[in-house]
């Protein structure tokens, strides 16, 4: 029933990706830079963020990442993604070294993220920290400052076992499997119902 199935499942890291698209390191290219081979390409929204904050650094790389991802393995097999730049796993371990690492992957396939997953951030400590610093660089940036996970935080003080977690797109799986260009002939009711 699958339309055109995986033969095959490639490995490839963020460096890798970004090295074969753009030219860069994405742990240590600068956001003009990372803007820079966006805009050449004509990926950047009309509006774009124009500043230096950690919170436009995010934005290009997952850009980049995004439709890069997308236009090199569109027509490729199943792909997964892996070694991200520390700042995109916010509640993943990060495995310390230069340039530190968020211990998460995607699996793509046709150039659709399918699934994300990675290994879970355990600490109590550090997780209320993550908040902590996200809400206080929002502040920085001038964004809406969001409220951190108490429950989250309170159920890691109690103690968490070493873990994984993998999100699977199942709409995402289905509308590819069945040969659809969009999720929307998968979905069992609409978005304005939802």
């Amino acid at each position: 029933i699958i339309s055109n199935p995986p033969k095959k499942i490639d490995r490839r890291s963020v460096a890798e990706v970004f090295h074969q698209v753009v030219k860069l390191d994405p742990h240590t290219a600068s956001i003009t830079a990372l803007k820079s081979a966006a805009e050449k390409r004509g990926w950047a929204p009309t509006s774009t963020l124009n500043d230096d904050s950690q919170q436009a650094r995010e934005f290009w790389l997952d850009l980049i990442l995004g439709i890069g991802v997308a236009e090199m393995l569109s027509d490729a097999g199943a792909c997964f993604i892996y070694d991200y730049p520390a700042c995109m796993g916010m509640l993943t371990q990060t495995r310390p070294g230069t340039p530190p690492i968020a211990e998460r992957f995607e699996l793509c396939w046709r150039g659709v993220e399918l699934a994300n997953g990675g290994n879970e951030l355990i600490d109590a400590k550090l997780v209320a920290q993550r908040f902590t610093d996200d809400q206080e660089q929002r502040r920085v940036d001038g964004l809406d400052v969001q409220v951190g996970d108490a429950r989250l935080v309170a159920a890691h003080l109690h103690g968490v076992p070493a873990c994984a977690g993998v999100a699977l797109g199942v709409d995402r799986l289905l509308a590819l499997a069945l040969g659809f260009d969009s999720i929307a002939p998968v979905l069992p009711f609409s978005w304005e119902v939802a």
